[in-house]
Parts: C-alpha cells; structure tokens; sequence
C-alpha cells in the first residue's frame, strides 16, 4: 500500500509510475469543475486561507519581539565591552549580527508568504484550467516531494496489487479519496472525460502552488530561530 500522508516518491520507480498512471487516469475521467465543486472550493479555501493567516500573523509577531529583544540585546553588549574592554574575548558581536539579520530575513519572508496566501483563491476560470489540466501536470512534475503534496491533497493512499511480472504489467492499483472529492463521486457530482490533451506539447514542468488553496503544506510560516 502506498500512502501519500507517510512517504514521499523517490524518484520515479516502477511502483510510483503506477500510481502517478492511476491518478492521471483518474483526473481524465473525473473533472471537479461544475459549479457546486467550485463553491466548495471557495468554501475549504477561504478557511484555509485564514487559518493560515493567522499562522503568518503569529510568526510575525514572535519575530518582531525576538528581533527586538536580539537588537536590545546587541546594544547592552556593545556598551558592556565598551565600557570593560577586557571582557570583549567573552562576546561575539558579529554572531549577534547574524542572528538578527537572518532574523529580520525570516520576518520578511512571511510577510510575503502571508500576502501571497491571501491572494492564492483562484477565479472559476482558473479554477477550471487548473482542474483541466491536472492529469498533464502530473506528467510534468519533475519534483517527487511536490507529487507526493498534490496527490495527498485528493488521496489519501493508494493500494497496489501487483503480479508475478511486477508493478509494470498487470497491476492494479486501488484508491480512497479524500473529502470533499468523495462526496463529488459519490454524488455524481463531476464532469465526465478531461478536455486537457491538447496541452501535453505545450505545457511546461509546474510548482503545485496553484494548488495551495486546496491545503497543500507548501508555504507554511517560518519560526523564529531562537
């Protein structure tokens, strides 16, 4: 059994090349695109998007005290060894600097990630060239990790049942989904067949960002560091 939540693809083996045929065949025969899949997007998107943004809004709190107690910090050092010079081999002034230029780094790093995510709710037609062209992004991908992410946003494992010959020949592969794209099936809530064939010569090896809205980990608000 392969479960996207546990492990990552490394490289394209003959066990993950089966998985990645099975989920494009599933893309070309399910198109979540009708207007109820997409008001359920807008729905689980905006929550996450503010669950995240509450995310970036404590990262950047947390650094801008730490940044402010690093600088504090950083002067009181200064007049120390200003004013006892012999205690200046007992400091590292330059370590302080660095501390707190990669402090102020992180900071602004999630103030971009927090506009970014609240920008990141895609149009309905955009939305729609996305789902589209899901089967050739994922022949696209050159990236295992961000494979594994896009798939784990809609599967939750995939179970492979192979034969004497191996995964390449003959297998079968079995899958469960996620929510809400199993309510979709079950509903018949979908659009049959994916009209995204005539983008395979076009198309360029992508980033999952488009995706983020859907819950992918990518963009998650950076820590402060001490």
């Amino acid at each position: 059994m392969y479960s996207p939540r546990s492990c990552e693809f490394e490289g394209k083996s003959a066990r993950a090349g089966v998985v990645i045929k099975a989920a494009q065949k599933f893309f070309a025969n399910y198109l979540f695109v009708t207007k109820s899949n997409y008001a359920e997007f807008i729905e689980r998107a905006k929550k996450t998007v503010s669950s995240r943004s509450a995310e970036f809004d404590s990262a950047i709190g947390r650094l801008k005290i730490v940044v402010a107690n690093k600088e504090h910090a950083y002067e009181q050092t200064k007049e120390l060894i200003r004013d006892n010079p012999e205690l200046k081999s007992h400091y590292d002034l330059n370590k302080y600097t660095k501390e707190i230029e990669q402090l102020k780094s992180d900071y602004s790093k999630n103030l971009k990630r927090r506009s970014s995510v609240k920008d990141s709710i895609p149009t309905y037609e955009e939305y729609l060239k996305l789902f589209e062209s899901t089967p050739v992004i994922l022949g696209k991908i050159q990236d295992m990790k961000a494979m594994d992410a896009l798939l784990r946003i809609f599967f939750s494992n995939f179970t492979i049942t192979g034969n004497k010959k191996g995964f390449t020949q003959g297998s079968t592969v079995s899958y469960k989904l996620n929510e809400p794209y199993e309510g979709f099936v079950k509903a018949n809530d979908f659009v049959l067949g994916a009209p995204a064939a005539h983008l395979l010569e076009t198309l360029q090896p992508v980033k999952i960002s488009s995706f983020d809205a859907f819950g992918s980990p990518e963009g998650k608000a950076t820590s402060s560091r001490c």
